[in-house]
């Protein structure tokens, strides 16, 4: 096929020969139309992916013009943490571990620079001087909250260099044991005619933390109107940091802030001791002897021990092990872990059965073995064939019990 031009100022014509095409034998497809909803979404992906590719460059370059020194960041945010969202027992701890080992090791390197190479070369360092393996993860911790700030809040750098840093196992230390009946009767013996003998029973019975027992007022403890069932309320705590006792209206978690049910019989011991032994004098439930103050956490550390030395007690206990005894009879009595949770402010499911003591819990697996006996008995009692070894081994277990 051709076609003529003409050039009409030469008024020659010229033919140019067209491209023939052969036929095609598969369908062509036709020409994708979207909507005008399609449109607008693609169209906003388009910007987003755009924008989410500027703000990458920005910061980059951010990040390769920043120096900030380490150290310089660290201690920058530790102020900025300061009173704010850590307490002072906090700060002081975070602080420790900056000072000693953090300061020194990063003397000089640039926030930027930090890698996984240098946090593992730090774990390493720490390892060599002979720091403790609980202290390394202690620091490590300290550090990657920090940087992780750098990241999350500041964009100071892209990712947190403690990310996947290996730190040592940290070995299983024994945990204190639970008081035992016998060591409670004989811890309330010798503490009747103290000024907070009322102590004993409101640990056992509640499981509060000593912090928790000492920042307790008698406006914490309420009847429900509608069910006439006694509670105390936790919503505040005493911390002590350098021999200063300040109380602070937050608990260790927020599910450490409660209501603990508790019962008949305690709060008929309260309100007498309330009467008898404070004569409605006193604020705080723990108050001093002379006065309308909280008692100081040292002090009655020190009426603790003493108490265990006139009980003639022996074993590791402190007041926390009340907090452990708690865990373990409410654990021995099948009540649920979420039960258990909520009167003891506990967040993980695993922490009362951490805090049972197994040597008072060992009935709980002597009844696992009582079930197992008896579908033992059921299952082999189904076997008829006395030539069975399992008829054999029914036999022989059947002859042992």
């Amino acid at each position: 096929m051709t076609t003529t031009m003409i050039n009409h100022q030469t008024t020659q014509t010229t033919t140019i020969p067209l491209p023939t095409y052969e036929p095609y034998s598969h369908t062509v497809p036709q020409q994708l139309t979207l909507s005008p909803e399609q449109l607008a979404q693609r169209t906003a992906e388009l910007l987003a992916e755009t924008m989410a590719t500027t703000i990458q460059q920005q910061q980059q370059q951010q990040w390769e013009d920043s120096h900030i020194l380490v150290n310089d960041y660290m201690s920058e945010w530790l102020e900025a943490k300061h009173d704010i969202d850590i307490t002072q027992k906090t700060y002081e701890n975070y602080e420790g571990r900056f000072r000693n080992h953090i300061k020194p090791f990063f003397e000089g390197l640039m926030l930027t620079d930090v890698s996984y190479q240098n946090v593992s070369a730090f774990v390493k360092h720490l390892k060599t001087k002979g720091v403790a393996d609980s202290m390394i993860h202690d620091v490590i911790r300290v550090l990657a909250i920090a940087l992780n700030d750098a990241v999350q809040v500041r964009n100071l750098i892209s990712k947190n260099p403690c990310d996947g840093v290996p730190l040592p196992k940290i070995k299983q230390t024994k945990r204190r044991p639970a008081v035992t009946d016998m060591e409670v009767l004989k811890l309330l013996e010798v503490s009747k005619h103290h000024h907070y003998w009322i102590a004993i029973p409101i640990l056992l019975a509640t499981g509060m933390r000593k912090g928790e027992l000492l920042a307790l007022t008698w406006d914490d403890v309420f009847q429900d109107e509608a069910t006439k069932r006694w509670y105390i309320r936790i919503n505040k705590k005493v911390s002590a940091t350098k021999g200063v006792h300040t109380v602070e209206y937050f608990t260790k978690t927020p599910e450490g802030t409660r209501d603990v049910a508790v019962p008949d019989s305690l709060v008929a011991q309260m309100f007498r001791y309330k009467q008898e032994t404070q004569h409605n004098k006193r604020t705080y439930v723990i108050a001093q002897r002379k006065n309308d103050k909280m008692e100081h956490s040292r002090n009655f550390n020190r009426t603790f021990d003493e108490w265990k030395r006139k009980a003639g007690i022996k074993r590791d206990i402190s007041p926390h092990s009340f907090r452990h005894s708690f865990a373990t009879i409410l654990v021995s009595n099948n009540v649920s872990t979420e039960a258990i949770k909520r009167q003891g402010g506990w967040r993980d499911d695993k922490m009362p059965n951490y805090y049972a003591d197994e040597a008072q819990t060992g009935a709980l697996k002597d009844l696992c073995a009582d079930v197992m006996e008896g579908h033992f008995k059921k299952l082999f009692s189904m076997i008829d064939d006395d030539d069975s070894p399992c008829a054999d081994s029914c036999s022989s277990i059947c002859v042992s019990i």
